[in-house]
């Protein structure tokens, strides 16, 4: 029913955080503050429509922390294949400094391969 829908999205916009229920009084759009930016809806939907250079910053922060472990565990693990996918991503990635579109397609391709 249509009553059951309207609960599944409540839900799905709690547990992003996006909105908050109050007894009584019904839904309310939680403070930003509070929003899930873990959740990739959440984070998706806040870069498209509302970008902030605090968050880009903070997003970078995190990524800075966080890349070297993953790539060092990553590196420990690479089979000679993931090695051939890395290889070939960097040297497109090379080849195409010049080219803004083309080098960020083989950026996302050695990160993938990461």
């Amino acid at each position: 029913t249509s009553r059951n829908i309207i609960r599944e999205v409540f839900r799905s916009l709690m547990a992003k955080r996006l909105i908050e229920m109050k007894r009584y009084r019904g839904a309310f759009v939680a403070p930003r503050n509070q929003w899930n930016y873990l959740d990739t809806d959440v984070l998706q939907w806040v870069l498209e429509n509302d970008y902030d250079p605090r968050l880009i910053s903070a997003m970078s922060e995190v990524r800075n922390l966080v890349e070297p472990a993953i790539a060092r565990w990553a590196a420990e693990r690479a089979t000679s294949s993931d090695l051939a996918q890395i290889e070939s991503a960097l040297n497109e990635m090379i080849a195409n400094n010049q080219d803004r579109e083309a080098f960020n397609e083989a950026d996302i391709r050695y990160h993938e391969a990461v």
